[in-house]
């Protein structure tokens, strides 16, 4: 029953980053914007391009990386399971 209690906090420990984290991203993506309105008087089209940047790194870092992963053997590579995964219930 211990072992139940103590996966069900690593669970919890688990939600409330991804909770937190979402939840941040959010405030991110609606403060940005408002903010780029209110200091240098951002335009509708200033404030696409300003978005439109915020999400560049994604493809353009993905494709180099992915280059990068399929020089090392699949085992060197990959990133360690996260510790709860790694413990038997």
């Amino acid at each position: 029953m211990r072992q139940y209690w103590k996966m069900i906090s690593d669970f919890n420990k688990l939600w409330s980053g991804q909770t937190t984290s979402a939840i941040g991203n959010a405030v991110t993506r609606f403060a940005l914007p408002t903010v780029a309105i209110f200091t240098i008087h951002a335009t509708p089209l200033q404030i696409g391009e300003i978005s439109a940047l915020g999400m560049l790194p994604f493809p353009i870092l993905g494709m180099l990386v992915g280059v990068l992963a399929d020089r090392f053997p699949v085992g060197s590579s990959s990133l360690p399971p996260m510790p709860c995964a790694l413990r038997p219930y």
